[in-house]
């Protein structure tokens, strides 16, 4: 899919995507990773990045990306419950956060010039307690 069809579509008129937008591969992996887990997801991602309590967010390459375009990368933006009240779309996002996006769109190996930021309404999401954000990062020209 291309990300200028995701953001038309998805972003801007809010019409459902099918399950995910993961390749029938990487949705079958994180079927059985889910399965597989030995706490719920939550727990599970409460485990892997906030085992401790100061850390205020993470941001992490997606392990089970949706599936877009040549040249797409896909991070989530893990937030702590502690600290959820602190990130909002719209809002600034913390320098740290800045760094990386920037990082990783000045990375002339990354091939990338744009990103969206977005958050699944609530009915897609398979981590419900811990607030997260999906950062796709993408070549305009080869997403129009």
């Amino acid at each position: 899919m291309l990300v200028q069809e995701f953001i038309n579509n998805h972003i801007i008129n809010g019409l459902p995507i099918t399950q995910c937008m993961r390749t029938e591969k990487c949705e079958l992996a994180y079927q059985e990773h889910l399965q597989n887990c030995e706490d719920t997801p939550d727990k599970f991602i409460m485990n892997k990045f906030f085992s401790d309590e100061t850390i205020h967010h993470c941001f992490a390459i997606n392990e089970y990306p949706y599936s877009f375009d040549d040249y797409s990368q896909h991070y989530i933006l893990w937030i702590n419950p502690v600290y959820q009240r602190e990130y909002r779309i719209g809002r600034k996002l913390p320098n740290d956060v800045n760094e990386i996006i920037n990082g990783i769109i000045n990375n002339e190996d990354n091939h990338v010039d744009a990103f969206i930021l977005f958050e699944n309404s609530k009915a897609c999401r398979t981590i419900n307690s811990v607030r997260h954000f999906h950062v796709i990062f993408y070549n305009e020209a080869n997403s129009l």
